[in-house]
């Protein structure tokens, strides 16, 4: 929701999606920007029903169609002879996006395809919104920074309507973003916007802000919320998760043995087969998973937690406490369900050790060493009648 410009102008936004399998979505929505004072009124709805498909690994697609209503009213002219007070129309949207590498994204959409009109009462017509291609951009620079950009271009209406966008979002903390963004006419003759903000994510949703500058007009404040839910709860809950504190010098070690474990609670009546994935974002590129999938028997069971680590993690400056997260997912009914849970675990700088057991030693003996060698002499002359 935002009042744009301050002037009054509301401008609110509510869409509902639901994903029935991991390879199609549907979805609704509501558009609204109208005004109003005690003389005149005017308002625009869009009503909207969209799908995703999933076409394959790379490529996905959408469509939507849209149910447009304007009205506008002026007090003491109820029913003017060279207007009508109200009109509808429909819409066409579609659009691409294609990831052909980890982290990269690429869209297209065109919108209102054809031009969306709208007919009033009295039967007269006109193009409410022309038709627009816009292109986009996006990369994820690690798990904390996302890069995007993009590019209108508007078929026929306002002349030269073309614009460029460019925008960036920050992550401090997994539950913390920070964004910044602009935008011009690529003639320059409307100057460049500028927009920041932040956004929350909790448990279950999400809070966004932005504050928008748009040269000649007051400032726009908008505000937003998301909710995220599952009408069918997962089968599957994380139960007690420990995880010893980690070591940078154990890393080659860790490859090989379990760093924690975790309790699974299968609560259906059958057993699932269920992918286990453990990430550390601050030291792992990618989650780590365990080689085969869990067979997970009705009620409790403990499965060990792997992990394989980055090269920076041989370089962990100091002792910290950092989030892990895991994840356990499995298919129900061609959807994927996944249930996740995060705890702390302390890692310690690079030149920390735990001498849990004498190999942890061991490791420090070296055969060739003057000082080991004339050792191993004495011990094994010392006992040459047992040898």
């Amino acid at each position: 929701w935002s009042d744009l410009y301050g002037l009054g102008i509301r401008n609110a936004y509510v869409g509902y999606t639901v994903p029935f399998t991991d390879r199609f979505s549907a979805a609704v929505d509501w558009l609204h920007i109208g005004f109003g004072d005690q003389n005149l009124s005017h308002s625009e709805n869009r009503f909207a029903l969209a799908a995703g498909f999933k076409l394959s690994e790379l490529l996905s697609a959408g469509a939507s169609i849209k149910y447009l209503r304007n009205s506008s009213a002026l007090a003491n002219l109820a029913n003017p002879t060279d207007y009508s007070s109200s009109a509808t129309g429909f819409g066409l949207d579609a659009g691409l996006l294609l990831g052909p590498v980890n982290g990269l994204r690429l869209g297209f959409t065109a919108q209102d395809i054809g031009s969306s009109k709208i007919e009033y009462e009295n039967g007269i017509s006109r193009t409410a919104y022309p038709t627009k291609l816009r292109w986009g951009i996006a990369y994820d620079w690690g798990s904390a920074l996302l890069l995007a950009a993009g590019f209108d271009h508007q078929i026929k209406g306002a002349a030269d309507y073309n614009m460029a966008h460019v925008g960036a979002e920050f992550s401090v903390h997994r539950s913390l973003a920070l964004r910044g963004g602009l935008q011009t006419d690529t003639n320059r003759t409307l100057g460049f916007h500028y927009a920041a903000g932040v956004g929350l994510r909790l448990k279950g949703g999400r809070l966004d802000y932005a504050y928008i500058m748009t040269p000649g007009l007051p400032a726009t404040h908008r505000f937003s919320a998301g909710l995220e839910f599952s009408l069918s709860a997962s089968a599957i809950k994380i139960g007690e998760v420990n995880i010893e504190p980690l070591f940078p010098a154990y890393r080659m070690q860790y490859t090989r043995e379990a760093i924690g474990k975790a309790k699974l609670e299968n609560t259906s009546e059958k057993p699932i087969s269920a992918e286990v994935r453990l990430f550390i974002p601050s030291a792992m590129e990618n989650p780590t998973e365990l080689e085969s999938e869990v067979v997970i028997a009705p009620g409790a069971e403990t499965v060990d937690l792997m992990a394989v680590f980055d090269e920076k993690f041989n370089e962990w400056p100091k002792n910290r406490m950092v989030s892990a997260e895991i994840t356990i997912a499995y298919t129900d009914a061609s959807r994927t369900r996944r249930s996740t849970k995060q705890i702390p675990v302390t890692i310690y700088k690079q030149n920390a050790m735990q001498w849990h057991d004498i190999g942890a030693a061991a490791g420090f003996v070296i055969s060739d060493d003057k000082s080991v060698s004339k050792f191993a002499s004495d011990v094994l002359l010392s006992h040459a009648d047992q040898i």
